[in-house]
């Protein structure tokens, strides 16, 4: 890795920051498919591509979602009695899914991620001028884990950490103010991207075909590289969550995600056409 290198992915994780404090994601929507085109590039194998991605854009995911709920929390834009109840789900489902990981096409991930983005993203623009509710919904705690489940399955199997899916639920299901959507999402975030981070280590120790400086399907070098850029970008993101309406909170989410899950699907054409026997 050359001088240039370092600069351009600390650039990119520094922008990919700013955008993961105001929305309240891990930042992998825009860095998974810039990430995936890096290492193919570098020489990455096709057979732990895509896991190496995932699992290293997690650990990043856990860096900038600690910065992001430091912000969060000292602005008061977190509700904490829903976070435990949403870690106990998240972690269940990232550690009981993690021994499949090995058995799963990286392409067929890739694909799952591109969809699931591009249709949320297309929910997330139609509503972006949609009121909040005047009263949040009563919330059990089993309500919530069973989320928590689907945020850490999602999380595990997308390489997101689950924010993605989480805020949509929040506003949409449970009725949560915008304002504590981006704080509340971080919080859950460092717990369901540690535990999936930890599956990724665990399910691809020892593969074959793991590059120099890998533990597991993890390049730590390269997640902390990007962190040194996200960290800074999550403050500076956080603090403008704060400054603007919820329809520009709104309308950044789909924007990024309609754009991130075009690109991905465009590069994915080859594995597409093939699974559709129009090759």
């Amino acid at each position: 890795m050359v001088l240039t290198d370092y600069i351009l992915l600390v650039g990119i994780g520094f922008v990919v920051g700013i955008v993961a404090g105001f929305i309240g994601i891990g930042g992998n929507v825009i860095l998974i498919p810039i990430v995936l085109y890096y290492l193919k590039l570098s020489g990455i194998p096709e057979t732990v591509l895509t896991h190496i991605t995932y699992g290293s854009m997690l650990l990043v995911t856990f860096v900038t979602a600690i910065s992001t709920t430091i912000r969060m929390h000292i602005q008061k834009m977190i509700l904490w009695k829903l976070v435990p109840w949403l870690v106990l789900g998240s972690i269940l489902s990232t550690q009981g899914l993690g021994s499949i990981l090995k058995s799963i096409q990286g392409s067929f991930l890739q694909l799952a991620f591109a969809t699931f983005i591009f249709i949320l993203g297309v929910r997330w623009f139609f509503a972006r001028n949609q009121k909040d509710p005047e009263n949040p919904r009563f919330i059990k705690p089993f309500s919530l884990v069973i989320t928590g489940i689907v945020i850490g399955a999602i999380s595990l199997l997308t390489g997101l950490g689950g924010g993605i899916i989480l805020i949509p639920l929040l506003a949409g299901y449970y009725h949560i103010s915008t304002l504590y959507l981006a704080g509340t999402s971080g919080a859950v975030l460092i717990f369901t991207a540690l535990s999936a981070v930890v599956s990724y280590l665990w399910s691809g120790w020892g593969h074959p075909d793991l590059p120099k400086g890998a533990l597991g399907y993890l390049l730590p070098h390269l997640s902390f590289i990007i962190a040194i850029g996200t960290i800074p970008g999550a403050q500076i993101g956080a603090k403008l969550n704060k400054q603007y309406g919820k329809q520009w909170f709104r309308l950044v989410f789909a924007i990024i995600q309609i754009g991130m899950s075009s690109w991905m699907f465009w590069n994915l054409k080859e594995d597409i056409l093939g699974w559709l026997g129009l090759e």
